[in-house]
């Protein structure tokens, strides 16, 4: 059945004063416009940002919502279980999807991937850790290139690239489309390079 969004769940742009601001605060701070996020205002997901997932067709798959505050223990919220499709299930694609061949630029988180769609480049993220078979084929018809946050660029990410290279391996007939690359130091991932430098320079890198 179609997907919904949570129960008092708006367009940050047409949200009361209060929640609009505290949500403008929350992304300018890693310089991501409000278009097309919404904020939950009450009931479980109450202070997240909802960012929306949508197939090549435009229609709602998934969603994740990400808490404004950073105290919480618990960052990241998904439907609930009862709804039947996971994070391992989907793929985040900010904007329109690419063309099959495409080269295409898969992060881990979602604001990465904004951050890289916002600097000019086509990008995608499988909202965690790890990338599963699911997610592989759906990224088969593409060119890829993994784009691996610096803080997880240890062990933590030699395991991601290498499950996300298993996966592809299986889901892909040929690796000549793969490529791999991390911010350079001093920043840890993606959205980070973004706000402390220009896009062209993300672009660039």
């Amino acid at each position: 059945p179609d997907l919904l969004l949570p129960e008092g769940t708006y367009l940050i742009s047409d949200t009361k004063k209060w929640w609009r601001q505290k949500a403008e605060e929350y992304l300018s701070a890693r310089k991501i416009p409000i278009d097309g996020l919404y904020i939950c205002t009450e009931g479980t997901y109450k202070c997240r940002i909802i960012i929306p997932y949508y197939d090549r067709a435009g229609k709602l798959i998934y969603w994740n919502a990400r808490h404004i505050f950073p105290q919480t223990k618990i960052r990241y919220l998904g439907p609930p279980k009862e709804v039947g499709v996971g994070k391992t299930d989907v793929v985040y694609v900010p904007g329109k999807w690419s063309p099959p061949g495409d080269l295409l630029h898969v992060c881990e988180g979602e604001f990465n991937a904004m951050s890289l769609h916002l600097s000019g480049l086509n990008a995608a993220a499988c909202g965690g850790k790890n990338m599963s078979d699911k997610q592989a084929l759906i990224l088969a018809d593409f060119r890829i290139c993994l784009c691996l946050d610096r803080d997880k660029a240890g062990r933590s990410g030699t395991s991601f690239m290498s499950n996300a290279i298993s996966s592809l391996e299986v889901a892909s007939r040929t690796r000549e489309k793969l490529f791999f690359v991390i911010p350079p130091a001093p920043y840890k991932d993606w959205n980070e390079m973004y706000v402390k430098k220009r896009e062209a320079i993300v672009h660039y890198y």
